[in-house]
């Protein structure tokens, strides 16, 4: 970017793994998550497991005097066992103390939401320590925003097949956040099946696309294909066995496919594929 345009430039980046867009980025203007169906059904799991918690509790004094008679069965038919006799008994296994399932709790929706704004409010207020070439008499543009998220919404049913409507929403809230109605947005569309035909089956990555066609360059919303800038060189180290090949690995990765093999190489290629979209979406605005 700074290649392409005059001026100081701050990136701001706030960044939770294991986050879900319907769920810890939920946009506020969406309908309170606790009304909706997947609230429901998570409610209903949590007690449908607290169910199945207590009557395991109650069944397991039961099911240790069974472990105890049936190790003792078990000991004895060793002792007088052959050899081929032994080698098809299998000793019991003793069974394990129920654990309490956690407490259900999902009344925190949006948090990160929270968060992430809360980072980025911050960083405005105190522009002169994070950019020692600030002019406070020249100000600021906020002259973009990058999202590349979805993993976790691939799971759920209801998180997936909400995605599209929820990015909508997310870019509409932020632009009105932060005062800035037409704030170029550049979604980075989910990559980890690493080919054109995997991440064309994802619904995530497919609702990531469609949610920036519906928005459209003439409204400032982009897709970026990271699937284009997947490290297949790491992931030919990583699929003959990493560990067995540290010392090439060491070199090209540093993590699991579900975060792209910590490949800097594809870090640094999206960082500029990013880059590439965010300016032509500047500079149609500029137009």
């Amino acid at each position: 970017m700074a290649e392409k345009i005059d001026g100081p430039i701050l990136l701001i980046k706030t960044s939770w793994g294991g986050k879900s867009l319907n769920y810890n980025f939920r946009p506020p203007s969406l309908p309170d998550f606790k009304t909706t169906p997947e609230y429901a059904a998570a409610k209903a799991k949590a007690n449908e497991n607290l169910k199945r918690y207590e009557a395991a509790v109650k069944s397991f004094p039961q099911d240790q005097a069974k472990y105890k008679a049936d190790l003792a069965a078990y000991k004895e038919q060793m002792k007088t066992a052959d050899e081929k006799a032994r080698k098809k008994l299998r000793e019991p296994r003793e069974p394990r103390e129920p654990r309490k399932p956690k407490p259900f709790n999902m009344s925190e929706a949006g948090i990160n939401y929270r968060m992430m704004n809360e980072a980025i409010q911050e960083v405005l207020a105190n522009l002169k320590d994070n950019h020692p070439d600030y002019d406070a008499e020249a100000g600021y543009e906020i002259a973009g925003f990058v999202w590349f998220q979805g993993y976790n919404d691939q799971f759920s049913p209801e998180f997936r097949g909400n995605y599209k409507n929820n990015m909508m929403t997310f870019i509409k809230d932020i632009r009105k956040e932060y005062k800035t109605p037409n704030m170029p947005f550049v979604i980075g569309v989910l990559g980890t099946g690493m080919t054109a035909e995997k991440v064309g089956e994802n619904e995530v990555s497919l609702a990531q696309r469609a949610a920036a066609k519906a928005m459209g360059t003439k409204n400032g919303v982009a897709s970026v294909e990271s699937y284009k800038d997947y490290s297949l060189y790491s992931n030919e180290v990583f699929q003959k066995g990493w560990p067995q090949h540290y010392h090439e690995w060491d070199t090209v990765g540093s993590d699991r496919p579900y975060h792209y093999l910590g490949s800097g190489a594809f870090f640094v290629r999206l960082g500029d594929s990013f880059a590439d979209s965010m300016f032509e979406l500047m500079k149609k605005q500029a137009k």
